[in-house]
């Protein structure tokens, strides 16, 4: 009779010891660590970082991309765009993709500014005229040193500058 009532402590330690386990790789949901924009199948997986692509632009302008930076600005009327730092003064502009009818796709908050960003999208070579310039200007509604450099001037000259057209945006969640 004892061993029948050994029986269940012994199933109960056994199991205990089964869920203690650690070396088992569990999945980590991409929505426990990022707030997701736009696709919502987009996952961090693949991203490269943005100074890599900028750096060897020629290869990636005219491709899809996964790019991984920090936000330093975002437009604040209705977050329809948001600046990628590349480092040494470069940025990406990033714009959210629009449907057939021409309304965004997605929006993001304002709140962006200053997280890492996944984003999604297809990475072309843009060239901001003087009334984009002045429009971003605007938009950003505070002098970001993204847009500082663009000339609010009606005769400003057309500036390059590397865009996406975002398909998804991951906005990684603070971790406390």
């Amino acid at each position: 009779m004892t061993v029948f009532r050994a029986f269940p402590l012994l199933l109960l330690a056994g199991l205990l010891l089964a869920a203690c386990q650690t070396d088992t790789p569990r999945d980590v949901s991409t929505d426990a660590l990022y707030d997701t924009y736009g696709a919502s199948d987009a996952t961090p997986e693949g991203a490269m970082p943005v100074q890599a692509v900028v750096a060897e632009r020629a290869q990636y302008v005219d491709q899809p991309v996964k790019l991984e930076g920090m936000a330093t600005s975002v437009c604040q009327r209705m977050g329809c765009w948001l600046m990628l730092d590349a480092g040494d003064g470069q940025h990406v502009r990033v714009h959210v993709d629009r449907d057939d009818d021409g309304d965004y796709r997605f929006t993001l908050p304002e709140t962006v500014v200053g997280q890492r960003v996944i984003v999604q999208g297809h990475l072309f070579e843009h060239e901001l005229s003087a009334d984009e310039q002045a429009h971003y200007a605007e938009d950003a509604g505070v002098e970001t040193e993204a847009d500082a450099t663009l000339d609010p001037a009606p005769d400003a000259a057309p500036r390059p500058e590397l865009r996406v057209t975002a398909t998804a945006v991951l906005v990684e969640k603070a971790t406390t």
